[in-house]
This record gives C-alpha cells, structure tokens and sequence, in this order.
C-alpha cells in the first residue's frame, strides 16, 4: 500500500497538514532553514535568502532571524558557505564542518565561546536546505577533557620531579656530606702533627670544606622546602645564618612570586655568594637585599655599608660566578660604588614563571 493509497476500510488517505509537519520540524534538535538561491550573470549561485527556518536555527544565531536574510550580509564565513550551496546545487548534497576556536568572534556565538556545527547542504528542487546539528557542547566536553587530562601529566610530572628531587637530597645527605665530613676529620687530624705555616693551610681548607658541607645542606633544605616557601622566605632564611653568625644586619624585601626552580635556585646561589663576599671581604655591618619583577625582567639588588671596592681589581671567583649566572639566563650583573658609600650588586634576568623550568 502507497502513501496515496485508501486504508483497509477503503477511507482515503488523511490531508497533508504543513501545521503538523512543521511542529515536528520545530520540535527538532537540529536546525532546518530553507535558503532561495540567487544566481549571478555566469548562472553560478552568488547569495541566497533566508525563506523559513524551525526554532533551533534562532537558537544558534544571535541576531534576530528574519525572512529574507542573505548568506553574504549575515553568516561569518559567507565565502564558504556559498561554496556548499553551488556544490549541493549541482551534486545534490554538501557536508561542512564548521568550527571556530574560542578566540573568534561570530554571528552564531559571543567572543570566547567554543562553536562546533555540522552543516548539511541539501538540494530540494528550486531550494537548498541547511540542516544543522550543534555539536559545540560535545566540543567543550572535549576540550575540557583534554585540559583535564593535561593537567593530569602536568601534575604527574611535577611528582617526579619531586621524587627526584627528593632521593638527591638523600642521596647528598647520606653519601657526600658523609665523605665531606670524613675529609675534614682526616685533615684536622694531618693538622694535628704538622709545622704552623703548613697547619694553617690545611685549616683554611678544612674550613671550606666545612663551607661546603653547610652550603649543601642547606640546598637539601631548600630542595625540600621550595614549594612551600615563598622566595622571600628562602631569602630570609638563608641570610639569617649569616646574620647571626657575624651579627651582620641582613634585611630582605622580595615580594615576587610564582617563579620557576632554575630562577629560583640561582637567586638562591647569587644571594649567598653576594652578602657572603659583602661580610668576608668588605666587612659590612649592614646588608639589604631586594628582588622585584617588572615587565618581564627579575631584578635582585644587594647593597652593603662595606669596603668601597678598589678602582681597579680583579674579580673573584664567587663573582665571576654570579656573572656568569646571570649570562646564562640572558641577563647581566653589575657591581659598583654608590654616590652614597654603599657597595651595590645588581643582577638582572628575565622572568621564568613556574614549570617552564
């Protein structure tokens, strides 16, 4: 039995409602609209108008829908979808995807919205239906599962990071500074049974080798502290030894944060080396130490009342060292005489935000 066929009563087929049928139409999660071509002198199809629609086509589209509305003056990419219009026109049928990243603007969404719409372009006589299906939800499932899971890598990553960190602190504890230790007992013993000039040789090395042993240490604290403190903190900490060792006054103001561990470990470094030269070798009773990021740049300042450095002199080690540091990073170091009397270290580099180093 055909559509146009009586039923088994022998009643005729009930009238074609379009009031029904466009219910259902109205009813559906894909948008329907029907587009009029518009043909240009070489017969190629140019524009179409808007000639109906259900109520999903209004819901993607933020301007009001009105009948007559042209491709050209109202979708985002006109050029495209003219271009599905005349290959459904010839061939029938047109698929599109189409996608745009949330930094783009358009007529379907607000700016910062993610839009993802599958288009079938369909030939119906002297018409072209569009018929799409709103895939933008599913698209930011996704792209919030992909945020999700590269959060979790990250996160995994940052843990073994952490293990690692954590076993060379052990490692350092329970082997080298063991070594380290064993030498300085070994030279304190030679010490013992020799000449004064040849004693007090191998107490200079002793006590560096005591340095070291305290300078590692206090890496392994770091090591296992930097990610609860803030550099300030590390700063405070690291210099109070100091001040209370020599009574030197150490102040501190370093309000930055969220810096990476390279950045971190090597303000560390320039910050012992510096009031540790500052005392040692210009006898400072005053130090002040500050660090601040401005425009993309870290810049580490420590002044001292000490010595005023020699017109001309050669560079120690240690400061060659932060130089080099700072040469490393892309930055520089400067060490003068203020107008003021003081001594000031400047160290210059450009900021490394936490976890891209």
């Amino acid at each position: 039995m055909t559509a146009d066929s009586p039923d088994a009563a022998g009643n005729p087929p009930p009238d074609y409602n379009p009031v029904v049928v466009w219910s259902i139409f109205n009813s559906m999660r894909d948008y329907i609209c029907v587009h009029r071509p518009v043909f240009g002198g070489n017969g190629e199809i140019v524009d179409c108008e808007l000639i109906s629609w259900n109520t999903a086509y209004e819901k993607v589209r933020t301007k009001k829908v009105e009948r007559g509305q042209r491709i050209v003056d109202t979708y985002f990419l006109p050029e495209s979808a003219l271009a599905h219009v005349n290959t459904a026109w010839t061939d029938g049928h047109s698929y599109q995807l189409f996608n745009l990243n949330p930094d783009d603007g358009d007529r379907y969404r607000p700016k910062g919205a993610v839009v993802a719409i599958e288009v079938q372009w369909q030939r119906a006589g002297k018409f072209v239906l569009e018929i799409g299906s709103d895939l933008s939800e599913f698209q930011q499932v996704q792209n919030r599962l992909q945020q999700h899971e590269a959060e979790v890598a990250y996160s995994e990553k940052a843990i073994a990071i952490a293990e690692d960190r954590e076993r060379i602190a052990r490692d350092l504890h329970d082997s080298v500074i063991q070594n380290l230790f064993a030498v300085s007992l070994t030279i304190e013993d030679i010490a013992r049974s020799t000449d004064d000039p040849t004693r007090d040789r191998l107490a200079a090395v002793r006590a560096t080798v005591t340095d070291v042993i305290s300078e590692i240490r206090h890496e392994i604290f770091d090591v296992r502290n930097a990610e609860e403190e803030s550099i300030e903190d590390e700063l405070r900490s690291l210099t109070m030894t100091l001040s209370e060792a020599t009574g030197t006054k150490v102040s501190v103001d370093a309000p930055v944060s969220g810096i990476s561990t390279r950045l971190r470990t090597n303000v560390r470094a320039v910050v012992r080396e510096a009031t540790s030269n500052a005392v040692r070798h210009g006898n400072a009773r005053t130090i002040s130490v500050t660090a601040a990021a401005e425009g993309g740049i870290l810049t580490l300042c420590v002044e001292n009342n000490g010595l005023p450095l020699p017109a001309e002199t050669e560079r120690a080690s240690g400061t060659l060292n932060m130089a080099e540091r700072a040469s490393l990073l892309g930055g520089v170091m400067t060490l003068a005489n203020t107008d003021d009397g003081l001594v000031r270290l400047t160290w210059r580099v450009p900021m490394e935000l936490e976890g891209t180093a």
